[in-house]
């Protein structure tokens, strides 16, 4: 017998050894009652704290071609995220593989090639709240726009 309490579900079959407890975030008791052929039983209890994802917005800022680097600015942060890592869709950008600290100005400077071609680019940003251990994957994008075509004529002059 499981009993969920503060409205989680648990999911189990009859011959189980794992459970699959679903419930929203804060602290939750979790009794085991376990029997056997012989009718003997146990109890165990167990208190579990379920955290809630760390999370926010994600803009990338719009450069230039010929741009070296873009801003993702994070926005509207909750349940601490402090760390980071940048996975891009495209793989001649180079990933953020290794976890950084979220700056305190929220914007992360990311590298690009002098050479990235004008078009959109698509990334997904990993949070992480160091705290807990709880992480949340977040989509952004950001354009690179082409440089304007110009042309001059300068009439010749007379002095």
């Amino acid at each position: 017998i499981l009993s969920p309490a503060n409205g989680a579900s648990i999911t189990a079959g009859a011959s189980s050894q794992n459970a699959t407890v679903t419930a929203g975030t804060g602290n939750f008791t979790i009794q085991l009652v376990t029997t056997n052929n012989s009718g003997c039983s146990k109890t165990c209890t167990q208190t579990v704290t379920v955290n809630p994802n760390p999370t926010a917005t994600a803009t990338g800022a719009d450069v230039c071609f010929g741009s070296t680097s873009t801003t993702i600015t994070l926005s509207n942060k909750q349940n601490g995220p402090d760390k980071y890592t940048i996975n891009f869709d495209d793989a001649s950008i180079a990933d953020v593989t290794t976890q950084m600290s979220i700056p305190v100005n929220n914007n992360i400077s990311v590298t690009l090639p002098s050479n990235l071609a004008a078009n959109n680019y698509t990334g997904q940003i990993t949070l992480y709240n160091s705290s807990n251990g709880c992480q949340k994957t977040l989509p952004f994008s950001f354009k690179v726009n082409p440089l304007p075509s110009a042309t001059a004529t300068i009439p010749d002059v007379c002095i």
